[in-house]
């Protein structure tokens, strides 16, 4: 889920198809992209369970670690991990990414629902917000769990969307 400035964005991730409501909850449209099915790989587990444990102690993590001998992993990916709307009210997708992948793909689209950028991001990189020249966010280095504050700058080409 994802609101901005005159809308609300939302997703299940189970497919690449997102609801667009009004701010009065009527439907404005669904944003769509044909799904790629990624079968999930052995290396998608354990980068999963390396995440799900980073910078947690033994003790905390006793729990989740127990529970992943009787837990059924998904088969595929999901096609998208986060929703943010910038500044402008356009929003940012990040596609889910792959354990083989460096960057984190983003789409961005633009309040009428077409995609009109692509963005590569570091991959720990949890986007909190996106103004007009910066994006803003936390890294996690995935063996401490150490938390860093991250500002980029952004350059945005000039479209009819933009003031």
């Amino acid at each position: 889920v994802a609101a901005g400035h005159s809308r609300v964005y939302v997703g299940l991730a189970d497919s690449f198809a997102i609801d667009v409501f009004g701010l009065d909850g009527t439907r404005q449209r669904t944003i769509q992209r044909p799904s790629v099915v990624r079968r999930a790989t052995s290396t998608d587990v354990e980068r999963f369970k390396l995440l799900d444990t980073a910078g947690r102690s033994q003790r905390d993590n006793a729990a989740t670690v127990k529970a992943w001998t009787t837990m059924q992993f998904a088969q595929t990916l999901p096609p998208y991990s986060a929703l943010v709307v910038d500044v402008y009210d356009h929003l940012w997708v990040r596609v889910f990414p792959g354990a083989d992948e460096t960057t984190a793909a983003w789409i961005i689209f633009s309040p009428d629902g077409v995609a009109i950028a692509h963005i590569a991001l570091p991959l720990a990189l949890e986007v909190a917000e996106v103004g007009a020249d910066y994006v803003l966010g936390t890294e996690t280095q995935v063996h401490t769990g150490i938390k860093r504050v991250k500002v980029f700058r952004l350059t945005r080409t000039r479209t009819s969307s933009l003031p």
